[in-house]
């Protein structure tokens, strides 16, 4: 039997947390980013769990444990990240807000002509205005780290083909 407001026992005891000393606003700013996130799916996660116990339905509660799960998986990439940075001073780069990065990279834009290559910047230019928009208005969204994300994945992308325009224009 468990009193109200007596220490958990043994077994249920969690550990310290490796991370509790962590000055995070001295990380860079994605995993600054990421650990907002990581508190923001938290705390979604908390709010769905005392929903569940409101829930009508098998199919509604399974709603809400797909979303908890999917959550807390999210949430142990972001403590991966985190630590594999403490540990290395490098990103592990396994985190989908990382990945959009590494992905929109991957694009030669060695193999299109002059004209293709102004309207792709010009095209990608517009996406990522609204995109900073989108990014200025919004700071606090839960999805705010993978846009940020996709945002620097198109600044890297024009700089690459303004490269590469250059490049066809001096020839």
């Amino acid at each position: 039997m468990i009193i109200a407001g007596s220490p958990l026992p043994d077994s249920f005891a969690t550990t310290v947390d490796d991370l509790s000393e962590v000055d995070f606003s001295l990380l860079p700013d994605a995993l600054k980013r990421l650990s907002v996130r990581k508190g923001d799916l938290y705390r979604m996660a908390s709010v769905l769990h005392r929903e569940m116990l409101s829930c009508n339905t098998d199919e509604e509660r399974s709603q809400k444990a797909v979303i908890i799960i999917g959550n807390m998986s999210e949430n142990n990439q972001i403590y991966a990240e985190l630590r594999y940075f403490l540990k290395n001073r490098k990103f592990l780069g396994e985190h989908p807000s990382f990945k959009v990065v590494k992905e929109k990279k991957a694009v030669d834009f060695n193999l299109l002509p002059a004209d293709k290559l102004l309207r792709k910047i010009s095209s990608l230019s517009a996406n990522l205005s609204r995109m900073r928009k989108w990014l200025k208005e919004n700071p606090k969204d839960v999805g705010y780290p993978e846009r940020l994300g996709v945002a620097k994945g198109f600044e890297d992308e024009i700089k690459l083909m303004r490269e590469r325009l250059h490049a066809i224009q001096t020839q």
